[in-house]
């Protein structure tokens, strides 16, 4: 028979490896979206990064994209969640489902208007996006600054033919 001590040996670094670590590399991830762009310290912003994205945005969704978050009650994915939608009506995808009570909390009901981006790996041939949504407080004027902030930023880091002709000034 093991001794008991052998059983708290062993199953601490599993408890670290599944629980602990996991976390740790979550908070790490979100913050490391948009490392590169600051926005402004006045502004609550939630980061997070695109969830399905793979079953509705495509190649021709490269850049930089405006969007609303927006309650959607009976999704596809049963019960309620939050969709994202392109200023143009087009669905990208979902906040993440693991994180949509904090979000609930942080954004509560309101509709909110984010700003972000379609990437496309070509080793791995996977698309994602990455999101910055403004709080439901956020005034026109400082969301209109923010939102051509993140442009300007995102036309030096990636060029102008990352920006979408719509959003061109």
């Amino acid at each position: 028979m093991f001794p008991t001590y052998f059983i708290a040996i062993v199953a601490l670094p599993i408890i670290y490896f599944f629980f602990i670590r996991k976390e740790r590399k979550e908070k790490q991830r979100i913050q490391t979206l948009f490392p590169e762009y600051v926005h402004s310290q006045s502004v609550r912003v939630w980061r997070a990064k695109l969830a399905r994205a793979k079953y509705y945005i495509n190649k021709d969704d490269i850049g930089v994209m405006i969007f609303a978050v927006k309650t959607e009650q009976d999704s596809p994915y049963g019960g309620k969640a939050w969709a994202v939608v392109r200023d143009d009506g087009k669905l990208m995808g979902y906040m993440p489902k693991k994180t949509m009570q904090s979000y609930e909390e942080w954004a509560g009901n309101d509709v909110c208007t984010g700003i972000g981006q379609v990437n496309y790996d070509e080793k791995t041939n996977h698309l994602w996006a990455n999101l910055i949504v403004f709080a439901p407080e956020t005034g026109d004027e400082a969301l209109e600054s923010e939102i051509n902030n993140y442009i300007s930023w995102a036309t030096k880091t990636y060029g102008a033919d990352y920006i979408p002709q719509r959003y061109k000034v």
